[in-house]
């Protein structure tokens, strides 16, 4: 369950003009909304071209599987939609706000949530105006990505789009990734942040476009290596001449070769070297992995005379 709170929805003009839309606190359950619509605001605004729209989002409250209530961390307090839009003259515009509840929230780690929203602006007219010229776009379907989603490394993502359109059997499509041509089902994988703006216009010069932006990034690596000690054991006592030969290596799951450190008595020591001498001895091994992830295990043991 997710329960998000905001306080403000404003669209942006192209002179950068923020008008408000609500200016009081809304709050609603991401999954009790799904499959219907919920009016949150209306407002009659000038008509023109519109980059985006912003929500302040005050607290986001989730409940896990297992029923434990949670607290998802918002990292900048704003939901920030870039999708560009017109209000024409004359015409009611919907926008609808589609959240994907299932991949608006990251897990972090120990209990701890992250919210970056997974959202699609749709953006509808009213009915026109009869008359005997073609007024009305082509539409865009995109699917395999939405905007705003987060792809975690080694995954990947390929959009896919299509166009149909009343009247025109074949509009014109045009996309771009990062201002680069793209062809649909194209598979991207490289870690980094992407637009992808797709355009169609028909016979008529009706035009749509429909952007998203979304990013793939590496998974933050938090496991320590494994270390492995064989030979010698916590408080154990070898009697002369008896020796001890302490073995050890390291393990990680992302670094194959995790850098090893170890003293014995403080003095470097080397994995498979013999310990003869009568004492009292502290053996120290340390893994650190290529994230800076460390692990240490220490054993005390004595060699003690005949």
């Amino acid at each position: 369950n997710q329960t998000q709170e905001q306080e403000q929805q404003q669209t942006q003009q192209d002179e950068g003009e923020w008008i408000t839309i609500i200016d009081h606190e809304v709050t609603f359950n991401l999954f009790e909304i799904i499959e219907e619509a919920d009016i949150l605001g209306s407002e009659n605004v000038t008509a023109g071209k519109y980059t985006q729209i912003r929500m302040d989002v005050i607290k986001v409250e989730g409940m896990t599987s297992d029923n434990t209530p949670y607290i998802a961390t918002v990292p900048s307090g704003t939901l920030k939609i870039v999708r560009p839009f017109e209000v024409k003259d004359g015409f009611t515009t919907i926008l609808t706000v589609d959240f994907d509840g299932d991949k608006s929230l990251i897990m972090t780690g120990k209990g701890k949530f992250l919210f970056k929203p997974v959202v699609r602006l749709q953006v509808e007219l009213s009915s026109p105006p009869a008359t005997g010229k073609d007024t009305t776009p082509p539409v865009i379907d995109l699917t395999g990505v939405t905007e705003g989603q987060v792809i975690v490394s080694p995954d990947t993502v390929t959009p896919l789009f299509s166009v149909s359109d009343d009247t025109d059997p074949e509009p014109i499509v045009l996309a771009t990734l990062n201002g680069e041509p793209y062809l649909s089902g194209t598979e991207i994988s490289v870690v980094d942040k992407y637009e992808l703006v797709v355009t169609a216009t028909d016979a008529g010069d009706n035009e749509v476009e429909v952007a998203v932006n979304f990013e793939i990034v590496e998974v933050e690596d938090t496991t320590p290596p494994v270390i492995d000690l064989t030979g010698v054991t916590e408080g154990q006592i070898i009697v002369s001449p008896d020796t001890v030969t302490p073995v050890f290596s390291a393990s990680d799951d992302n670094d194959p070769e995790p850098i090893l450190i170890a003293t014995l008595n403080v003095g470097p020591f080397t994995s498979g070297t013999v310990v003869s001498a009568v004492g009292e001895y502290e053996l120290v091994v340390t893994a650190i992995d290529a994230s800076g992830n460390e692990a240490d295990v220490t054993v005390n043991f004595e060699i003690v005379a005949e």
